[in-house]
């Protein structure tokens, strides 16, 4: 009963310390955990028999990590320690809308120097980290990007991640990393095997689309030849789902890893349809803006995900809901994160070891639909385009619609998990159940 009662002061002192706004969000949350330790404790006392071991006194040892640090203000910082470009030194991940969530989560900053809770950048920072002298904090700290799922962001990791769980059934698109000389000769011997197949050549780091060729034949072989070794070559979707507005489109999604031992993994329920401006003819010849885009351009148009669902609903197609393609989709990225991930990459337990910090990766998924409704999964993004206004105002509506709930949604996640040092199993369920409502649990 005396641990409850400090449980549940220590909840008042971090409802007090937090606005307004954030209070009416998060009380539901607090008031669930300390509710939980409450009736926990309550339980305990109803028991006959004493249930604390004889060899700590008859004191009982607490069974929760959650609650002490709350009295404590909690600060982000939104700056890079490591740019390419020092004009992107003070660039905040996302811009105002960011700093808006955080503040309304109870955030203090952004702030420079190392007095901080959360780490919130575009680029990965733990190289930069390991060298800093990181003081603890009475709870623990949060940064955005793990650096271990490396097949985000880098094209020739998944490839090769692609190729080693292809008989597992993951809806990929067959790749090729071109670095890796057995890889190279198999697609040089597909491509004169299927000539009329069109390939993506990319760049393995590269973002953007930038640099991206579409071939087909001896013209792929040929192009392959000048377009340098770190790279990939992608099988090209050659018959797309046209039923939605006659246009080539891909999806793009957002997944949240919350921890990476043991895994824990979040498919936010709302995303992004990027679709060409133009009519997509089969037999035209490809073209890189219109077949192989990435983002919103003069060429390439950004609409909900709710408006692909609705089509997909009111235009009969059997068992290709919107609920049975979605499904389709979080078990093709399941898939991909589960299989041979600790093979190609090895335990995070290993990977962490030397860390002063916890961290999350909220990652983006490009998604193709095939004439069958079936999905294959294009590339993951280390660091998805957070930003709302920077296609101007046609588009900024529909980016912040999208966008801010699920922001809103990860930082008060973030606010509550760096509230404890060691949070058990349990504990971090409970705060992903209670703030991720619009994501669907995929681990």
């Amino acid at each position: 009963a005396g641990m409850a009662s400090t449980r549940l002061l220590a909840t008042g002192y971090f409802l007090a310390s937090i606005p307004i706004a954030a209070m009416v969000r998060l009380l539901p949350v607090v008031l669930s955990v300390a509710g939980g330790i409450a009736r926990c404790s309550a339980t305990v006392a109803e028991q006959q028999e004493p249930s604390c071991p004889s060899e700590n006194g008859g004191t009982c040892q607490e069974t929760s990590s959650l609650g002490d640090e709350f009295a404590m203000p909690l600060r982000w910082r939104g700056f890079p320690y490591k740019v390419s470009n020092p004009r992107f030194k003070h660039t905040i991940y996302g811009g105002v809308f960011i700093k808006d969530n955080f503040a309304a989560a109870g955030f203090e900053g952004p702030v420079d120097g190392e007095d901080w809770d959360v780490l919130w950048t575009h680029k990965p920072q733990v190289q930069a980290l390991q060298k800093i002298d990181l003081q603890p904090r009475a709870g623990r700290r949060l940064v955005n990007h793990c650096f271990y799922f490396v097949a985000a962001g880098d094209k020739c990791r998944l490839a090769k991640l692609v190729n080693s769980i292809q008989a597992s059934g993951p809806a990929t698109l067959p790749s090729f990393e071109l670095d890796d000389q057995k890889q190279l000769e198999q697609w040089q011997r597909v491509v004169l095997e299927k000539p009329d197949q069109h390939w993506v050549l990319k760049p393995c780091l590269g973002g953007a689309s930038k640099g991206i060729q579409i071939r087909k034949g001896q013209e792929a072989l040929d192009a392959q030849a000048s377009f340098g070794r770190h790279s990939v070559a992608q099988q090209y979707l050659e018959k797309p789902y046209l039923g939605f507005g006659g246009r080539k489109f891909h999806l793009r999604l957002y997944l949240l890893v919350t921890r990476w031992a043991p895994l824990g993994a979040y498919l936010y329920d709302d995303g992004l349809v990027f679709r060409s401006a133009h009519e997509h003819r089969p037999h035209e010849q490809r073209r890189e803006a219109r077949d192989a885009f990435s983002s919103i351009s003069q060429e390439v148009e950004a609409l909900p995900l709710a408006d692909l669902w609705n089509v997909l609903d009111s235009a009969g197609h059997g068992t290709n809901t919107s609920l049975e393609v979605w499904g389709r989709i979080k078990e093709a990225l399941r898939n991909l994160l589960t299989a041979g991930t600790q093979e190609m990459f090895g335990t995070f337990d290993n990977v962490k070891v030397g860390r002063s910090f916890s961290c999350f990766d909220l990652l983006g998924a490009d998604v193709l639909l095939d004439e069958g409704l079936r999905p294959s999964v294009m590339e993951f993004n280390i660091g998805p385009n957070m930003w709302v206004d920077d296609h101007g105002a046609k588009h900024k509506e529909t980016l912040f619609k999208v966008k801010n709930p699920m922001v809103q949604q990860v930082v008060e996640w973030a606010a509550l998990s760096t509230r404890t040092r060691e949070p058990s199993l349990k504990d971090m369920e409970h705060i992903e159940g209670s703030t991720l409502l619009h994501f669907s649990r995929l681990i």
